[in-house]
């Protein structure tokens, strides 16, 4: 990390102490709150704050970027989560890994995929699937790897539904995090959580990040939780016990001091651009920051006087190919080098080293993980505003186009490598295909498609998940083709949840074809 990433934040002593406070301390839960509008720093701040007191000094830290869409699939979340943990520490999630494969073991307990080598997670689990003469997995292994409670949790799996199970793998994922910890004799588990309002709003705000509330549950005064979000969290809506227990801090602007420090820090040495750049700007940071970019080595005599002044000489800092590549990538939610280079092809954009590194330099452009990147939200807003309508729907219909091409290549191999993959993609493609098209026949016709695509790969709950949601599109509309449409997707659905084990879901949507499908008198 930069000097000047430290230097430039280090005058939000509140939030550093709220941070060292229950660093040091232990309330009954630890959660501490960093919330404001885009622009005003709170990532760059909270990577000063691993950089100064969890860098290689003995604690468990738990990145989870939400600007990633793997995790919001909670069912996901934990597994990709327990990977990373075990790469990084050479540890196994064994308690972890053998729910899950006793969820798997229940839903295919008569489905001969279970011996196939595609299953998501297959590599994780393939070890732990010893049955008995009944056909139920066995567990004594276990028992002297863990204490007796969990060995017992393990055991009682066999007695859940397999919803029951899901729930219970937030309970398993602790126990080998804390276990992680206490083999490594680490200091604490710091989980670090940015890009919170990025969840799905189709759901309410209990709903869209329970899974998050229940791993707090879990963990007790045991972890500590920074959850960065723009908005502050309403958790005390879904638990009066919240109220008390969570420590917030919102990000604001830089006072003219601290925008006047940023700036000098930066290189801008004339006091009289200096001024004009603090009162055009607000003495927000992402301005600041644009301003720079703009003005550190682009010279002019006319001062900025407005935001919009910013933006307009920062991009004439920008060569033709680099405002082109910026313009594309605002439509994004995050993008990797591979997306580059199909963009370079298709809008013949000379990406070299040097754009890539001059890219890749500014700090509006941040990662994710795993190669991913993503654009600032203030600077895809000024872009896409910018940009005619025509624009706008070119660059979605290519997005839309590259995730489904990427979806449309994918087999047996490239998903036993990465289980996650038809997910992504289908997620991305899904993202645009209802920006484009709000006609819920062809998200049901599009669908229909990937699903008995799919189907043998063992990627069901995808799917499951994004019919629900066209359910009361379909059921709004009045043409005859949407309620034969509708009955078809209540088939598959019931033939989803039949396939995963959940029997009585799958029999109330087979009772729904009958009603759509069985003729008004003898339904009366």
């Amino acid at each position: 990390m930069s000097a000047l990433i430290a230097d430039a934040f280090v005058h939000r002593n509140e939030a550093e102490m709220l941070f060292k406070e229950l660093l040091e301390n232990k309330p009954a839960y630890r959660v501490l709150n960093f919330y404001g509008k885009s622009g005003t720093g709170k990532s760059y701040f909270q990577d000063y704050l691993q950089a100064k007191y969890l860098f290689n000094k003995n604690y468990i830290v738990v990145n989870l970027n939400l600007h990633n869409p793997v995790f919001h699939n909670p069912k996901i979340a934990l597994l990709e989560l327990a990977k990373e943990l075990e790469i990084k520490y050479d540890f196994s999630f064994l308690a972890l890994w053998k729910a899950y494969a006793v969820l798997w073991q229940k839903r295919f307990k008569k489905n001969p995929l279970i011996f196939t080598k595609e299953l998501p997670y297959v590599h994780e689990v393939k070890q732990l699937m010893k049955v008995d003469k009944k056909g139920n997995l066995i567990v004594d292994f276990i028992k002297g790897l863990f204490q007796s409670n969990v060995a017992k949790a393990l055991e009682r799996l066999q007695e859940l539904d397999t919803k029951e199970i899901q729930k219970e793998l937030f309970y398993f994922f602790a126990a080998d995090l804390r276990k992680l910890k206490q083999e490594k004799e680490q200091k604490d588990i710091v989980f670090i959580i940015d890009g919170h309002e990025k969840l799905s709003k189709d759901t309410t705000l209990c709903m869209r990040d329970f899974w998050l509330q229940e791993l707090v549950a879990q963990f007790g005064k045991e972890a500590l939780f920074l959850i960065i979000s723009q908005e502050k969290l309403g958790w005390e809506g879904c638990n009066i016990v919240w109220k008390s227990q969570i420590k917030s801090y919102e990000f604001k602007n830089f006072t003219k001091k601290e925008a006047i420090y940023y700036l000098q820090e930066s290189g801008i040495k004339d006091e009289q651009l200096i001024e004009a750049i603090c009162v055009s700007s607000g003495m927000h940071p992402f301005y600041l920051s644009l301003a720079k970019y703009a003005f550190l080595e682009h010279k002019t005599t006319k001062l900025p006087v407005t935001k919009e002044e910013i933006v307009i000489h920062f991009i004439n800092t920008l060569s033709k190919d680099e405002y082109k590549l910026l313009c594309i990538l605002a439509h994004t939610r995050y993008f990797t080098k591979e997306f580059l280079d199909r963009v370079a092809k298709q809008y013949k954009i000379k990406i070299g080293p040097d754009l890539l590194h001059t890219i890749f330099s500014y700090d509006f452009v941040k990662i994710i993980g795993k190669k991913k990147f993503y654009l600032d939200d203030e600077l895809k807003h000024i872009l896409i505003k910018r940009q005619s309508k025509e624009e706008k729907k070119e660059y979605q219909i290519f997005l839309f186009s590259y995730y489904e091409s990427f979806l449309y290549t994918l087999d047996q191999n490239s998903v036993k490598q990465n289980p996650t993959i038809i997910d992504e993609a289908l997620e991305e493609a899904w993202y645009y295909l209802n920006i484009i098209s709000k006609e819920p026949l062809v998200h049901f016709e599009w669908l229909d498609y990937y699903v008995s695509r799919f189907f043998n790969l063992a990627a069901w709950e995808p799917f499951i998940e994004r019919y629900n949601k066209i359910i009361p599109k379909l059921q709004k509309s009045g043409e005859k083709i949407a309620k034969e449409k509708l009955a078809s997707l209540y088939n598959n659905l019931a033939g989803l949840y039949e396939t995963i084990g959940e029997s009585a879901l799958a029999k109330s949507y087979y009772s729904k074809v009958v009603k759509l499908i069985r003729p008004a008198r003898l339904s009366a």
